[in-house]
């Protein structure tokens, strides 16, 4: 309900807002690409994943699946390239290189730790944000 809200809450359009959406346990999923059109309709069939935590993998993910031009990325166009994580708990792999690599790139990298998380681990030494 919470994403479905967000996702109306956008200006969403081709040459607007572009929004993706990947979900990640021990492996990534993609769910939809910033250039689909049928957002709500996915949005409402998203059925959580469950597992472990690789968030370094995930972020790998999102650079090579996501933050391109094929899947709809306009960093060309010099239009904002961010990537919201949103996370439960620590890693179980690398996350500081992953998250460096994306930033390279020109994305905006933002951390959300769901339940009991420590702040240490989205900030400081492994900041992903």
């Amino acid at each position: 309900m919470f994403l479905r809200r967000f996702v109306e809450g956008l200006d969403i359009g081709s040459d607007k807002v572009r929004v993706g959406l990947a979900q990640f346990s021990d492996q990534p999923k993609k769910e939809f690409l910033l250039a689909d059109k049928t957002l709500l309709e996915k949005v409402d069939q998203i059925q959580q994943l469950h597992g472990g935590t690789a968030t370094g993998t995930a972020i790998s993910f999102l650079q090579t699946k996501f933050f391109t031009k094929s899947a709809g990325s306009r960093a060309d166009q010099r239009v904002p390239q961010i990537a919201v994580v949103l996370t439960d708990g620590d890693s179980l792999d690398d996350v500081v290189i992953p998250a460096n690599e994306l930033r390279k790139h020109g994305v905006l990298v933002y951390a959300i730790g769901l339940g009991e998380i420590k702040s240490n681990k989205l900030t400081g030494r492994v900041s992903i944000s």
